[in-house]
């Protein structure tokens, strides 16, 4: 266009792109997506540089661009920040202490054991020159014996070992796998084994959606899905010990916990923890997903999980988190008789307080979120029980930004790790934060590869009146029981768990006659956690 907005057109031969602009097409190639990967694993200091020259020779800030008289450093902002200390994780009859957020499985028992494993069978969806029978005997042999190292109650017989070919034969083969376990077993299995292509590609990711979706809401039976790439990851000793822990799990077990002191808060008063998570269908007419997680116990080893749908509409509010709520607080109570054995007319003492780490809200949608969910969560535990009105303290920690912390010397072990980042359990509380809301920066995370994002965590509301300090230390710690790993995560546990559960949800929505409904999951898996 010219200066009196009359059209001229050049040849595509004389035109250039400027580098750095957005690529609006979707889906990339796997060349570009390789590509993309690869500049994601730079090393934070060459991030850092990449950063600076960004800013000069693309988006020319030091020529004023928006022409406003605006100067802008060449340098990043310098800030001040602390570490704060790794928190113990606790096993039966031994306590590891984590080393930059990380610990290992090696003598360690897990503090809870999940119900006898003995009824068990494996599926291979895969051709058997990729998985021969001899190295599926000797995988499943190592992993029952690293079940067993870990604590667990597993039976001695080794399991059934079936091949099966997917294609697109869509859940009728699972289905018959359960049917062919069953047959052998001379009852319903407890768990069964999928062994499953590693690539990626629409086939096998359809495998394992339709694996998840059948086993979890048609059939309600426990399914473990190992996924064997052309590596042979499987032989990993690490890889069977992250496959114990994840069966243990899903067996009712608790893998770790956490000090009770950690978790308590300083005036003694136990805590509600609860996680919640909105994920949006790609397409217009699909269904939006909500998932809220709460914790069980005083030691934020177990949690409950509630997901529903609602439709799309753009907002991020979960329209009936009140319902989600009031389920968590019954089997919140269910629990605790159980565990006390308690009579069901005797009334379970409720939490005097509620923390909620809310994900996947922005900052345009703080206020909106926080006017529709706080109310209905305080009506939710009034209707639960007259009377019941907890402190809250409403927070929402997100990970979609732009802000990166760098160490000034990353050779300094005193500020840096091996790779460069910042120390796990960095906090940024000061000049890059909210001018008005109460909120800061946490890296509780190592990155094994390129830059580490901290979480961005913004109190929105709080009756209980924690010091920003407690607040930033009780964070930090629930990073640390994540049941899956051996390392701190880089959002807190109930968060997590929120996350997974969307995902998981996500997999079981289900078409029948132009309509898209979401099925629960099977009354048989009630009792079992679903991450």
């Amino acid at each position: 266009m010219t200066d009196d907005d009359t059209s001229i057109a050049w040849p595509v031969e004389f035109c250039k792109i400027i580098e750095g602009q957005r690529y609006s097409n979707k889906k990339l190639t796997g060349k570009q997506r390789g590509e993309i990967i690869l500049l994601a694993k730079f090393k934070p200091s060459m991030n850092e540089q990449e950063t600076i020259r960004g800013a000069k020779e693309i988006l020319q800030l030091q020529n004023d661009p928006t022409g406003v008289g605006m100067k802008v450093d060449p340098n990043l902002a310098k800030v001040d920040a602390r570490v704060i200390k790794s928190t113990d994780v606790k096993y039966a009859g031994k306590t590891m202490k984590p080393n930059n957020g990380q610990w290992n499985l090696r003598d360690v028992k897990f503090v809870e054991s999940g119900e006898r494993l003995e009824f068990w069978h494996v599926v291979i969806f895969e051709q058997s020159k990729w998985m021969p029978k001899g190295e599926a005997i000797n995988f499943i042999e190592n992993l029952a014996r690293q079940c067993e190292s870990q604590g667990m109650s597993i039976a001695r017989n080794r399991p059934e070992i079936q091949y099966l070919q997917y294609y697109n034969k869509g859940p009728n083969v699972v289905k018959q796998a359960y049917e062919d376990a069953r047959d052998i077993l001379g009852r319903p299995p407890q768990l069964i084994i999928f062994i499953i292509p590693g690539e990626k590609s629409p086939i096998n990711t359809e495998l394992y959606e339709t694996i998840k979706r059948v086993m979890d809401t048609e059939i309600g039976c426990l399914s473990q899905c190992v996924s064997v790439d052309s590596r042979k990851n499987f032989r990993s000793p690490q890889y069977c010990a992250n496959l114990a822990m994840k069966i243990n799990l899903k067996l009712g077990g608790v893998n770790s916990i956490l000090p009770e002191d950690k978790l308590r808060l300083p005036s003694g008063e136990e805590v509600l923890f609860l996680g919640a998570d909105v994920t949006h269908p790609k397409d217009k007419n699909g269904k939006s997903i909500c998932a809220v997680v709460g914790s069980l116990d005083n030691q934020a080893g177990r949690f409950i999980t509630k997901y529903q749908d609602q439709e799309r509409s753009g907002k991020e509010e979960i329209l009936e988190i009140d319902k989600l709520i009031k389920e968590i607080l019954r089997e919140y109570c269910d629990y605790q008789r159980r565990r006390s054995r308690v009579k069901n007319n005797e009334v379970i003492t409720l939490p005097p307080c509620i923390i909620m780490y809310r994900d996947g809200v922005s900052e345009s949608q703080f206020e909106r979120v926080l006017r529709w969910e706080l109310p209905k969560i305080r009506e939710a535990c009034r209707w639960f029980r007259q009377g019941y009105e907890p402190k809250i303290i409403f927070s929402v920690v997100g990970k979609r930004h732009h802000t990166r912390i760098f160490p000034v010397d990353p050779k300094n072990r005193m500020e840096a790790d091996k790779n460069g980042n910042c120390l796990v359990g960095t906090i940024v509380d000061k000049k890059i934060t909210h001018p008005t809301l109460n909120d800061f920066y946490l890296q509780s995370h190592f990155a094994n590869q390129g830059t580490a994002r901290p979480s961005h965590y913004t109190i929105l509301h709080d009756d209980i009146k924690l010091t920003i300090d407690e607040f930033q230390g009780l964070s930090n710690t629930l990073c640390y029981n994540f049941q899956r790993s051996t390392s701190s995560v880089s959002i807190p546990a109930p968060t997590y768990y929120a996350h997974l559960t969307c995902a998981r949800a996500k997999m079981y929505l289900t078409t029948h006659r132009g309509n898209i409904y979401l099925p629960n999951v099977h009354r048989n898996l009630k009792n079992y956690p679903m991450y």
